[in-house]
């Protein structure tokens, strides 16, 4: 990260996780989703867009929440509700499940840091670095460990 990279903040079960915006496509209402028999747990199923069609990713199960929190947040950073966010990595498109979608926010390293040890051993893997910003905390999801889960 530079001194300051610009993430799009989305809530995912009532955590504030950040996605960098040059991985960011664009941002939908939440799009019908046909299931996959047989596609792994946290692939919610697959939708089209324009044409092509898109893994769509559950967000939720990948950080292994049990429900999706309903949350009134103070900070009012959330704007819309049941959204899908779609990314492109390596030139592949892929939707994000999220119940949120707030604002887009710089990050600066100075208040960024490795995610603690005390947090669930699942977002080890995906989130590395947290950002403690003076309204809430936001985890900065790392995009292509997420995404190698689910490639070809």
């Amino acid at each position: 990260m530079t001194d300051a990279a610009t993430f799009l903040v989305v809530n995912i079960s009532g955590q504030h996780v950040g996605l960098r915006t040059d991985w960011v496509s664009e941002v939908l209402p939440a799009q019908p989703v046909t299931p996959v028999a047989g596609a792994s747990k946290g692939i919610a199923g697959i939708m089209v867009l324009r044409g092509r069609l898109l893994a769509v990713i559950n967000l939720a199960h990948c950080f292994q929440a049990t429900e999706t929190a309903v949350q009134t947040l103070s900070a009012n950073i959330y704007v819309n509700s049941a959204m899908n966010v779609i990314v492109t990595q390596e030139g592949r498109l892929y939707s994000l499940e999220v119940d949120a979608v707030g604002t887009v926010c710089e990050m600066p390293d100075d208040l960024c840091s490795p995610l603690p040890a005390t947090l669930q051993p699942q977002l080890q893997a995906l989130v590395p670095t947290v950002c403690r910003l003076p309204a809430h905390t936001v985890m900065l999801l790392d995009m292509p460990k997420l995404l190698a889960g689910f490639g070809p």
